[in-house]
């Protein structure tokens, strides 16, 4: 089956509700992962190729949301939603959209939100939904429910994952094989806009594309060099080192970035290292950090280590083994957290006005044209989309941090890679149940593609994996959350 034919499959019908029985997760078939949407926040996937429901721009008020159009595939046991609109927003903070759900198809029951035949609602910009239960609305959260939103920087565009086993006090949210959905936005004063004008898409929720077949968790090369970068919640290795060294022994790094290790010397980390991943022949584990709470550890040499001024950032320049002919140029950077755009903004600046700095020798750290270059760490990019096309793009915004730059070796953009989990086609690195927040993409790997190849990544979260592999690995489902709320992510690099 061709991959057009497996999204049809999986699309919205705008028709009657089916009565089918459900399909299980096991029992939906494998697809490889390009041939599924990707909830990710990126414009150019599969979900491209779903035909879309057009409402058509222009008949909204004017200080609200006018709807374009939304795109639907129930995949891998999920409802994924998207939708497009006329304006830039972020969907997390002040936003008026809201997802209106009929889950049983009967517009006399249900009243969630005070909309009469709605029995779920879930209001974006409030992070909460309300569902009908005998006639009364219960609230809950993103954690209740597992719903996964993205992007988390201001877009035009949104998309949505919603599982369908998921439940509210023992009340599934899917009772049945289909379901209505329809977007609102609602201003504050006056006007409003929905999508479909009125009344519900139907969705066929048995009509599964299939599930993205399970990536490994082996190097795909001998050569590979294997990179972890992970924010450990406060000094976690230290904190809780027996919820580390479990997940550390299955990655199997060779450089590990660590973010948010405030008071933990370096040598301690080596140490614990030592402990958890020892190396052949007497060797150690060589860590390095300065002002910043970053600390990178390596198999290998570390030659420069610079903190960056103005910025929650270092600077590593790492031996690499001798299939390499350069060092690799690695900026670990820890970001500032939530409602502070402007100065996150600057510190992105701040860095990469070093990295500028340092490919044309003018740095405390100096490196040729050629080294590969690596950005990690927590960038917490939760506000302004500048702040990420900064990041990759080299478009310095601050004057004192001027010119903008191409960053890569050949002068073009760098790669933000997107991996995935290894069951799912979702890319979040940060899941806290008890937060008013959703999970979302906050941990970044940002290279040169001139000059470093990555031939295989994923995201690590046990949560998400099936039970056999667990077992198989030896872990528990609370192995991550018990660590840190954030989830490694893991990268295999080779020089290009």
């Amino acid at each position: 089956m061709n991959a057009w034919k497996l999204i049809v499959a999986g699309m919205l019908l705008v028709a009657l509700y089916a009565g089918c029985g459900q399909q299980s997760p096991e029992e939906t078939m494998t697809v490889a992962s390009s041939d599924l949407a990707m909830v990710d926040g990126r414009a150019l996937e599969a979900m491209d190729q779903v035909p879309p429901i057009v409402e058509g721009l222009g008949d909204a008020a004017s200080d609200g949301i006018d709807f374009d159009t939304v795109r639907v595939q129930v995949q891998n046991n999920q409802l994924l939603l998207r939708v497009n609109v006329n304006t830039v927003l972020s969907l997390q903070n002040y936003s008026n959209l809201q997802l209106l759900l009929d889950t049983d198809n009967d517009p006399g029951t249900g009243r969630a939100g005070g909309f009469s035949g709605v029995d779920v609602v879930w209001r974006f910009g409030q992070r909460n939904g309300l569902i009908s239960i005998d006639n009364k609305s219960e609230s809950f959260k993103y954690g209740d429910v597992g719903i996964v939103t993205a992007p988390t920087v201001t877009s035009d565009f949104f998309e949505v994952s919603i599982p369908l086993d998921a439940a509210v006090h023992d009340h599934p949210l899917f009772p049945g094989t289909t379901v209505g959905i329809a977007f609102l936005s609602m201003p504050e004063e006056g006007g409003l806009d929905r999508i479909p004008d009125s009344g519900f898409i139907a969705v066929d929720l048995t009509a599964d594309a299939g599930k993205p077949a399970p990536l490994s968790m082996d190097r795909t090369s001998e050569d590979a060099v294997r990179m972890v970068t992970w924010n450990i919640l406060h000094d976690g290795i230290v904190e809780r080192p027996e919820k580390f060294d479990p997940i550390f022994d299955v990655l199997d790094p060779d450089i590990v970035t660590l973010v948010e290790v405030w008071d933990t010397p370096a040598q301690v980390a080596a140490d614990l290292f030592d402990q958890w991943r020892p190396l052949p022949d007497g060797q150690h584990w060589h860590a390095d950090r300065q002002g910043a709470d970053i600390i990178v550890l390596s198999k290998w040499p570390i030659l420069e280590c610079v903190d960056i001024p103005d910025a929650r950032a270092t600077a590593y320049l790492l031996q690499m083994p001798q299939n390499w002919s350069s060092p690799l140029f690695v900026i670990g950077a820890h970001a500032p957290c939530c409602g502070k755009d402007e100065k996150r903004q600057k510190e992105i600046d701040a860095f990469m006005a070093f990295l500028r700095d340092a490919r044309q020798g003018s740095g405390p750290i100096n490196v040729g044209v050629d080294t590969p270059v690596v950005i990690t760490g927590d960038m917490n990019l939760v506000g302004l989309q500048q702040q990420l096309v900064t990041l990759v793009e080299g478009q310095i915004v601050n004057d004192a941090y001027l010119p903008a730059f191409g960053p890569d070796a050949d002068g073009t953009a760098l790669t933000d890679l997107f991996p995935r989990h290894l069951y799912h086609n979702l890319v979040y690195t940060w899941r806290a149940e008890d937060s008013s927040y959703g999970p979302g993409k906050l941990d970044y790997i940002v290279y040169s593609d001139s000059n470093l190849e990555i031939p295989h990544s994923f995201i690590f979260d046990t949560r998400l994996l099936p039970q056999a592999k667990l077992d198989e690995l030896g872990l528990t489902r609370e192995a991550n959350p018990e660590a840190s709320d954030h989830l490694p992510v893991v990268v295999d690099v080779l020089p290009r």
